[in-house]
């Protein structure tokens, strides 16, 4: 098992993509920490987890908001001593139509799918860089909706704020605004698109 012994916070783990990379990292011996606003469904891929002999707890958290954020790491701090890796997988598709999109649902896909990303990435390098012992920060950005005619689709950081993400995926480490400039060979940043885009 290649994750024995590691602790995974995966976000975005009530369905799709994050529920299937927390199950592959149980499966491969991992601890795995379920995050996901969607509390039931987030249980779940617990349960699952657990019923096929892994480990796994759950957790409520809404990435836009830095309690639950707070939440999460004290959680992997107090049952584990720290985290290996953290998978962002959280992120909201939204199509809609170029003269109907409103500032508010602008606001909110920005907040989640930017601002969420960058604070649990924070929130995590910190941990990391304490601990001492390194880790590895992954974002999976999924651009898989094609805009039709007159339609706006702002479904990643990569439509919404390309300067934002160019910084995450120009560097194989975590820059200088994730951790502590002298201890960046603590933790890596991974950036993967399975939508094909970016």
């Amino acid at each position: 098992m290649r994750l024995k012994g590691k602790t995974a916070l995966v976000t975005g783990a009530a369905g799709g993509m994050g529920r299937g990379i927390a199950t592959a990292f149980a499966a491969e011996g991992a601890f795995v920490i379920c995050a996901d606003r969607h509390e039931s469904a987030c249980e779940e891929t617990a349960a699952l987890i657990r019923s096929d002999g892994g480990t796994a707890l759950s957790l409520e958290c809404d990435v836009t908001k830095d309690a639950d954020i707070g939440r999460a790491i004290a959680l992997a701090e107090r049952e584990r001593g720290s985290l290996d890796i953290l998978l962002n997988g959280a992120g909201i598709m939204r199509s809609q139509q170029l003269l109907e999109t409103t500032r508010e649902s602008f606001q909110t896909t920005l907040d989640v799918n930017l601002m969420g990303l960058f604070f649990m990435l924070q929130a995590a390098a910190k941990l990391m860089v304490k601990a001492g012992r390194g880790g590895r920060l992954a974002v999976i950005l999924a651009s898989t909706i094609s805009p039709g005619p007159g339609e706006f689709v702002p479904v990643t950081i990569f439509d919404t704020v390309p300067p934002a993400v160019g910084l995450l995926k120009q560097s194989s480490r975590v820059p200088a605004c994730f951790a502590d400039p002298a201890r960046r060979d603590v933790c890596s940043l991974r950036c993967d698109n399975p939508g094909g885009r970016g």
